[in-house]
């Protein structure tokens, strides 16, 4: 196992890396980590940079009301993760406009042959792992209501049925 990060990952050099463990949740029946999960972890990897850089979104959308959505991502899958494997996901900032981001993200693990911890590898901290997935993801931040309130316009009448 890789030396233990903080629990939301380490920022350094311009890049956030944070290690995932890829559970039976994550694969197919062949053990094999299933496309989409792949966007779950990178979503759960870009929350935890931002709260590495003090932004809580819950606490941004309830005191702002301002939501971050993913408007484009877009992945490469160069070979799949498999169970027990563990990922390190690096994120960083690509591009940066008013209301929207872009951030490049790269998840790997270390060959199956020769697991490493990233603190004493003789690259000095360069990840050799192998890289399994690669994507770019478009957030725009938005003010717009995305759950309906409680003052819905959608009234259900006696006569309507679910």
């Amino acid at each position: 196992m890789s030396a233990a990060l903080p629990r939301h990952g380490e920022i350094a050099a311009g890049c956030h890396r944070c290690v995932f463990r890829v559970y039976y949740e994550d694969t197919d029946a062949g053990g094999v980590v299933y496309y989409a999960n792949y966007l779950k972890i990178a979503e759960r990897a870009r929350t935890e940079m931002l709260r590495c850089l003090g932004v809580e979104q819950e606490k941004l959308r309830r005191e702002a009301g301002i939501g971050l959505v993913v408007r484009r991502c877009t992945a490469d899958f160069i070979a799949p993760a498999r169970l027990d494997d563990e990922l390190t996901v690096l994120t960083r900032l690509a591009a940066q406009g008013g209301a929207a981001l872009e951030l490049a993200q790269a998840a790997g693990a270390a060959p199956r042959r020769a697991r490493h911890s990233h603190s004493t590898h003789p690259n000095r901290g360069r990840c050799s792992c192998k890289v399994m997935q690669s994507n770019r993801s478009h957030l725009a931040a938005t003010r717009r209501t995305i759950f309906p309130s409680s003052r819905s316009s959608c009234r259900r009448t006696p006569s309507s049925r679910w």
